[in-house]
């Protein structure tokens, strides 16, 4: 995917060569957990346009993002052992791990694993925690929430699956930069402080098994299904067209034609 660098706003250099450069990497995996929980017709088009448009260093979306990354940056200098209340933890940041399943590669990064040894059990705790720089209505709203379980609990499962540990914990750690002390302590749901650590519940074993069954079935249909039409021209988010059934819906582009099917049907929406 390409993108165009503008500046409209008077960023320095600094910036612009961070709006220019690509910040995510799966490496060699056929899904990253960010995809798994995505929309599958969301995910595929998102590695089938071709123009991102216009990025600005100093708008909004780019900017925070470049401050959630250099909060990353900074948390990850932090000693890989420390103590709390006498108990070493070993402290694993900014790890990527991908396990294998049904034939395909599976990834996710994790931003920390605080672990602890379990004598009893046999194999180490690890409690997972993911950092958030996002706002007080995000992590008040249910949706968002969820978003966050599906996450975590997929990081658990990899995590699981490739590792000799026991997931005791979920959490996820909010910078709320939108936080105001004004507004503390006058409304009742209002957070107390600028920072949060928030509990995820997790999951039984049955419940996120079906979950990742769910979301890779979802994904190799929606692959499927956008393979099997054919694109005129470049596409973009707004292209999008309901088909004839339930599950190729959202897979029409504005000219785009399934292959092998009649043309009837195909320009009746917009122009």
């Amino acid at each position: 995917m390409t993108k165009t660098i503008v500046n409209k706003f008077g960023a320095p250099l600094p910036f612009m060569a961070y709006a220019a450069a690509s910040h995510y990497d799966k490496g060699d995996a056929d899904f990253s957990v960010t995809r798994l929980i995505d929309s599958p017709q969301i995910a595929a088009l998102k590695e089938r346009v071709p123009d991102e448009g216009e990025v600005d260093p100093f708008e909004s979306r780019t900017l925070w993002s470049l401050v959630g990354t250099a909060l990353h940056h900074i948390l990850e200098e932090s000693p890989d052992v420390m103590d709390s209340d006498g108990v070493p933890h070993v402290l694993k940041k900014e790890e990527r791990i991908t396990t294998e399943y049904r034939g395909y590669k599976i990834t996710g990064g994790i931003d920390l694993q605080t672990i602890t040894q379990s004598k009893s059990q046999g194999l180490n705790n690890c409690v997972i925690g993911d950092y958030k720089f996002t706002t007080v209505y995000s992590v008040g709203d249910s949706e968002t929430r969820e978003k966050y379980a599906k996450q975590l609990n997929l990081y658990r499962w990899i995590i699981e699956r490739e590792r000799s540990m026991h997931v005791t914990g979920l959490e996820v750690y909010a910078i709320l930069r939108d936080w105001r002390p004004s507004m503390a302590g006058k409304i009742g749901s209002y957070p107390d402080a600028p920072g949060q650590t928030i509990p995820i519940p997790m999951w039984n074993e049955e419940k996120l098994q079906t979950y990742v069954d769910e979301r890779l079935d979802a994904h190799i249909k929606g692959k499927e299904l956008y393979e099997s039409f054919s694109w005129d021209n470049p596409v973009s988010y707004t292209h999008l067209r309901a088909h004839e059934t339930r599950e190729e819906r959202g897979w029409r582009g504005v000219r785009g034609k399934k292959k092998g099917g009649g043309g009837g049907g195909g320009g009746g929406g917009g122009g």
